[in-house]
């Protein structure tokens, strides 16, 4: 081999040598191809957000109304979704949430002052039209309201709770939710001394359907009631319910048929609850459903002598849905 081709040589593998060096442009051992990989790129974060869901199920004016989504990231990257509420075309809210990929993350605001009406809220695609209820007044009561019946000295203990009987009424709000606002009752307190009308008190709860939770209980003085039987109300502040409750008195009167000490709160008597023979002149003679009875801390006790047919003197006045509202 001359100096020329020995020359040539050496520079072609000079080359080979340099060119295995660089990426993607070289061979390796043996012949082959020396060739880089790329990484294959992610799919980016992508959202799918769920039906919304809006709290309470019924809301009405004046309501805080709770709306909340899922968002679930179907990528396979970490992101972060901006989540903006959006009522009646306008934006009322946002938050950003970070989700990883294949989690779900939950986003939630808070509403108020919401006009009664139609209104279409929104977060992202997903869109949900709702209405806000107006409230209507109702009063609801099972007794006709005044009373035409006489008490004889045998009678008292059946009608009057002492110590810690209450006389309790199982109410069904003619629509939900119910509002509970005032509580109106007959009655007639008397005491020895006058100024004990301002020192003895009763007791009024209101309880769930099922007697088990009170839903709220406050002491009232005797004063609240004058010597003779008149309707007198007791303001509630607010009590909303979603089914049927119950309103419990406890008037802590003395025992006993002469007690001078005693708060006595008016019912109405169906003639078929009278023993025989009947005072029909004294009573009323319409029979009716019966929905009052006796109980010691809302739990219903048999009465303290014999099951008559009676609805106490007590009604309740709120507001709920007009009566169109689904």
């Amino acid at each position: 081999m001359n100096e020329n081709k020995l020359r040539l040589f050496a520079c072609a593998m000079i080359l080979l040598s340099l060119s295995s060096q660089l990426p993607g442009c070289g061979f390796g051992p043996f012949g082959t191809k020396n060739t880089a990989i790329a990484p294959l790129a992610g799919k980016p974060a992508e959202f799918e957000v769920s039906p919304l869901a809006i709290s309470p199920a019924m809301p009405m004016a004046g309501d805080t109304i709770k709306v909340s989504a899922t968002v679930k990231n179907v990528g396979d990257s970490e992101g972060t979704f901006v989540a903006i509420l959006i009522i009646d075309g306008e934006e009322s809210g946002r938050r950003n949430a970070l989700v990883a990929p294949s989690s779900s993350s939950t986003v939630s605001f808070q509403v108020g002052d919401v006009a009664a009406g139609m209104h279409e809220m929104g977060i992202g695609t997903s869109q949900v039209n709702i209405t806000v209820h107006s409230w209507a007044p109702y009063t609801i009561k099972y007794c006709k309201g005044h009373s035409d019946w006489v008490l004889f000295s045998t009678d008292i203990p059946t009608f009057r709770s002492t110590d810690d009987v209450g006389q309790i009424v199982h109410f069904t709000p003619p629509t939900v939710p119910f509002k509970i606002q005032k509580v109106k009752i007959c009655g007639e307190a008397n005491t020895e001394n006058p100024l004990d009308l301002h020192k003895r008190h009763f007791t009024m709860r209101i309880w769930n359907k099922d007697k088990n939770q009170q839903l709220w209980s406050r002491d009232f003085p005797w004063s609240v009631f004058t010597g003779q039987m008149s309707w007198q109300q007791i303001m509630v502040p607010d009590i909303r319910v979603e089914d049927d409750f119950y309103v419990e008195v406890v008037t802590h009167s003395d025992p006993g048929n002469q007690a001078k000490n005693y708060l006595d709160i008016g019912f109405e008597m169906s003639r078929d609850a009278l023993p025989v023979p009947r005072r029909l002149e004294f009573y009323r003679l319409n029979a009716f459903e019966c929905r009052s009875g006796w109980s010691r801390n809302g739990q219903p006790i048999e009465p303290p002598c014999g099951k008559p047919l009676i609805n106490w003197h007590i009604s309740v006045d709120g507001e709920g849905p007009p009566p169109h509202s689904p």
